[in-house]
């Protein structure tokens, strides 16, 4: 547990057996931080209980070690100072993060150094004093991408404080109070509505309200690598998770030495419904069915072509752990030529692969959760936000572009410089000595003249001399040897995964809880998602 306080913290140092005397905002912040980090000074929580709530006797606390028993009451202190014309709305976020430097979206709760994008985003949360904790406020989420896992349009969806009272009304007298399905749906559009005074004493104003820009509030006290593109009013029942249709993942490469028509050609035996075990890292205590259904499976060259980037992009309705980079592993293996497109359909066959195979997760940084695809949903967005945002992005891809742009400068350069001819010869035929020594082949004296010729001429350029090596199957920053998949170990197999749970009380009761417990029928599922999917909402 840090030690580390914030400046608020720091400077409530009493004298020695004198209370502590601290009133208001002040408090607050304090039992704020308190329930963000699970640190707590007994003493200066019992000055800031009996500061924010004097009737209770809460201020009695045990002295022993911090514990949820001295928490609680914080808690329902904090909870008991919103006032009871607070209204609450259900309202789903859109999101952008850049993943690179962050631990996963899921918060890792208790976790000393966890670096999670919704850490991040639940302190904005209680900053900006729109909830009261995660427990009360019917978080959902869409997707729960991995560690440095970005996401382009991930949705989230709440319960957060609204800007207009609960006693709001039509009328002076209040006898036409504002319904629910009459909130604005946008902080763009205005009502004119009887509020109650800032002054209990004085009488009812007429006054122009609007709901809270909750993508402005939210971006002001988020970093600029978390943002919220826009928001919509949803229905209680919605759920961030369970109402969505399709998800849409992205993932960057570059097509050097790929063969983007053999990919092609793989990727279309990924579409339908297909058992994609092989495909993903089981979690049994968690999932029984691994089937799954891929709606689209395509390759996508950006402009210009020349700059080589391309993606794959893949549509489902949900997907296993580690799907997507598991595919991805596979396809760069196609695409190097060491393997056949029908290798896809050889391992969605589990009797062939009862057990996955031995081969490396795809890195998870080119990985982007691109869109999440509901039917009833229709984002807001506002131009001072959007203008924020891209403004921002904007900047930060302008300084890539010109270290990218460096980068290729020297590139040229280098490509400019001349090497001999008989050098480049040697350092081949020592490339592929290694190599057969690390594939246990012999390694035979005429290998000159398998290769292909070498330029006649006694000088060439650097450039030249890296079209000849990968001519010959020289490929940089590929020093791995290939083995076959079907010369691989196979992995442990579902069903002898789940008879090891028998081993572990604790492993078995997880399974049971999250599986045995919750197992529907296909039936079932259908009639939930189907229901599901038809909660939403609209910001116009």
């Amino acid at each position: 547990m840090t030690n580390k306080k914030p400046i608020f913290l720091k400077s409530l140092k009493g004298e020695e057996g004198k209370p502590f005397e601290i009133h208001g905002e002040q408090a607050l912040e304090i039992v704020s931080h308190l329930l963000e980090t699970n640190q707590v000074n007994e003493e200066i929580l019992r000055s800031v209980v009996a500061t924010l709530y004097p009737e209770t006797q809460s201020t009695q606390l045990p002295n022993n070690s911090i514990s949820a028993s001295i928490v609680a009451p914080a808690s329902t202190v904090l909870a008991q100072q919103e006032p009871p014309t607070v209204r609450k709305r259900h309202i789903a976020l859109q999101i952008y993060y850049d993943g690179s430097k962050y631990t996963g979206l899921a918060e890792n709760v208790g976790v000393e150094h966890d670096q999670s994008v919704e850490k991040a985003l639940f302190r904005a949360l209680r900053q900006a004093y729109l909830i009261e904790g995660r427990s009360s406020c019917q978080y959902s989420r869409c997707g729960r991408t991995d560690k440095g896992v970005s996401a382009a349009g991930q949705v989230v969806a709440l319960q957060l404080k609204s800007a207009i009272s609960l006693q709001a009304s039509w009328d002076e007298a209040g006898q036409r109070l504002l319904n629910t399905d009459e909130l604005p749906k946008n902080a763009v559009d205005a009502l004119q509505l009887w509020v109650p005074p800032r002054k209990p004493s004085a009488p009812k104003q007429l006054r122009t309200v609007r709901e809270y820009a909750y993508d402005r509030v939210l971006n002001n006290l988020l970093p600029s690598d978390i943002q919220v593109l826009g928001w919509v009013p949803v229905d209680d029942a919605f759920s961030a998770r369970f109402s969505c249709r399709d998800r849409t993942y992205r993932y960057f490469f570059h097509s050097e030495s790929m063969d983007l028509e053999r990919m092609r050609d793989a990727m279309t035996l990924l579409l339908g419904e297909h058992d994609f075990r092989n495909f993903c890292k089981m979690d049994v205590e968690k999932v029984y069915n691994f089937k799954r259904v891929i709606h689209q499976a395509i390759i996508v060259e950006k402009e210009p072509p020349a700059s080589g980037v391309c993606y794959f992009q893949i549509q489902g309705q949900a997907f296993l752990w580690h799907q997507i980079r598991c595919i991805a592993s596979i396809l760069f293996s196609i695409g190097r030529g060491y393997e056949s497109p029908t290798l896809i359909s050889e391992l969605l066959d589990v009797k062939k692969y009862p057990g996955k195979p031995a081969y490396p997760l795809a890195p998870e940084r080119p990985l982007v959760l691109h869109n999440c695809g509901f039917g009833h949903l229709q984002f807001g967005y506002t131009v001072a936000n959007l203008w924020s945002v891209y403004e921002t992005q904007k900047e930060q891809w302008k300084e890539l572009i010109l270290t990218a742009a460096r980068i290729q400068n020297l590139l040229e350069t280098i490509e400019s410089l001349t090497v001999r001819t008989d050098d480049l010869q040697a350092f081949y035929l020592e490339k592929k000595r290694v190599q057969s020594k690390k594939n246990n082949k012999r390694y035979f004296a005429n290998l000159t003249n398998e290769i292909a010729a070498v330029p006649s001429e006694r000088m060439i350029s650097w450039k030249q001399a890296m079209e000849w090596l990968q001519q010959n199957g020289q490929i940089m920053n590929n020093t791995e040897t290939h083995i076959p998949m079907a010369d691989r170990s196979m992995g442990t197999t579902y069903e002898e995964k789940l008879q090891a749970l028998q081993a572990s009380d604790r492993k078995r009761q997880r399974y049971e809880t999250n599986v045995m417990q919750k197992r529907k029928s296909k039936q079932e599922d259908e009639q939930f998602y189907a229901e599901m999917t038809q909660r939403g909402g609209s910001a116009l």
